[in-house]
């Protein structure tokens, strides 16, 4: 089975839907409810995409993208958001995304492989 995609987000719902339509599109996914259970879940079972909810009590979304890419350079980030973000808070991620929230399941799943192709 191929690594799984690390979805982390403070709010169960949405985390359990977005985690509920990438398993039902085939990828295999592992959840966080905030940064620190991310860096441990990941540690245990290293993802091959994280999607990061960037504002989060405690560890925010940038913060948390930061440790992972020290642990895995290559590690494609989607950070997700309600509120409207500069594009260039994210200006020093290659290989990322910003999905703002609320988004379909057709935006979620065509942004997963512009990552993970089919």
């Amino acid at each position: 089975m191929p690594p799984p995609i690390l979805v982390v987000d403070d709010e169960q719902q949405f985390r359990s839907v977005v985690a509920d339509i990438l398993e039902e599109s085939g990828y295999p996914v592992t959840v966080a409810g905030n940064g620190t259970e991310a860096l441990t879940v990941a540690a245990a079972e290293p993802p091959r995409l994280a999607l990061l909810d960037y504002t989060m009590p405690g560890m925010n979304g940038l913060e948390l993208g930061t440790h992972l890419r020290r642990q895995w350079p290559q590690l494609p980030l989607i950070f997700m958001s309600a509120d409207t973000l500069p594009a260039q808070a994210f200006d020093a991620f290659d290989s990322c995304m910003f999905l703002q929230k609320p988004f379909d399941m057709d935006t979620l799943l065509d942004a997963t492989r512009s990552f993970i192709p089919d």
